[in-house]
């Protein structure tokens, strides 16, 4: 993880690499190149996660650019903010 941005009050970290993921908690947003968020999503193992995903076609299709991490080891609360930015943002990918 190279650069850290502030988003909705959280620390995300651009992913400049799939080969970073680990078997961690994580909120998962990607991005087009013009970093419209295109799909969220939480998952207790990102490594996994992302190369069987079942909506990989969609990002592919909505040209997945970036990838922003938020790691929080809560169930709870990750559940509760993937929520809030799904409601806020509507993104293509999560319809």
């Amino acid at each position: 993880m190279v650069k850290t941005i502030k988003f909705e009050k959280l620390e995300w970290h651009k992913c400049e690499s799939t080969d970073i993921f680990k078997e961690l908690a994580w909120i998962y947003i990607v991005t087009d190149e013009k970093t419209s968020i295109i799909y969220i999503w939480q998952t207790w193992n990102l490594k996994e996660r992302h190369s069987q995903h079942h909506k990989k076609n969609c990002f592919i299709s909505k040209w997945e650019k970036y990838i922003y991490v938020h790691l929080i080891e809560d169930d709870n609360k990750r559940l509760q903010i993937e929520n809030n930015l799904i409601q806020k943002f509507n993104p293509p990918c999560n319809g």
